[in-house]
């Protein structure tokens, strides 16, 4: 499985001490140059974000389509861009990004889409993860991920834990 990522599930992942969970449930993590620059620019996880970089299985990949690029700007930022791009530039079978806007491009673009909480629940599945609701609670008090009660709730009902 070919999978691409944006900054945010793995600011997420590596700001809860999980980030192996991407290695664990997908093996390969391919990540454009635009989001290597945004995670190395969050200097306090610095440490975390050079040993994850460091990672055999994480893959930094540089997009070919600038004119591509230039067009998504208008409506996203870099990482996000860069993902998208090299998610079709490659056939990727997934790219994992949490903002609305980016998922709908993405998906407009026949790019299938997976989250940070898509993450944890497939984690959860596989018996990588005990329990969904810690950690999204570490996520929402330690990180200020954004989710709706609405949201929350049909995760943890979908997952067994409400």
């Amino acid at each position: 499985m070919i999978v691409i990522s944006d900054t945010s599930p793995i600011r997420g992942l590596i700001s809860i001490d999980r980030i192996e969970l991407l290695h664990k449930i997908f093996y390969y993590v391919n990540i454009p140059e635009a989001v290597r620059n945004e995670l190395l620019q969050i200097n306090t996880l610095k440490d975390q974000i050079t040993f994850f970089l460091n990672q055999s299985w994480v893959s930094i990949k540089k997009i070919t389509e600038e004119k591509k690029l230039e067009h998504l700007l208008k409506y996203l930022d870099r990482g996000e861009s860069e993902a998208i791009i090299l998610a079709k530039e490659i056939g990727a079978d997934l790219l994992l990004i949490d903002e609305s806007k980016g998922r709908k491009i993405a998906k407009s673009l026949n790019v299938d889409t997976l989250g940070l909480i898509g993450v944890l629940v497939i984690a959860k599945r596989k018996g990588f993860i005990t329990d969904v609701k810690s950690h999204l609670d570490l996520l929402i008090n330690k990180t200020g991920f954004w989710i709706g009660q609405k949201l929350y709730n049909e995760v943890l009902k979908s997952v067994n834990e409400l």
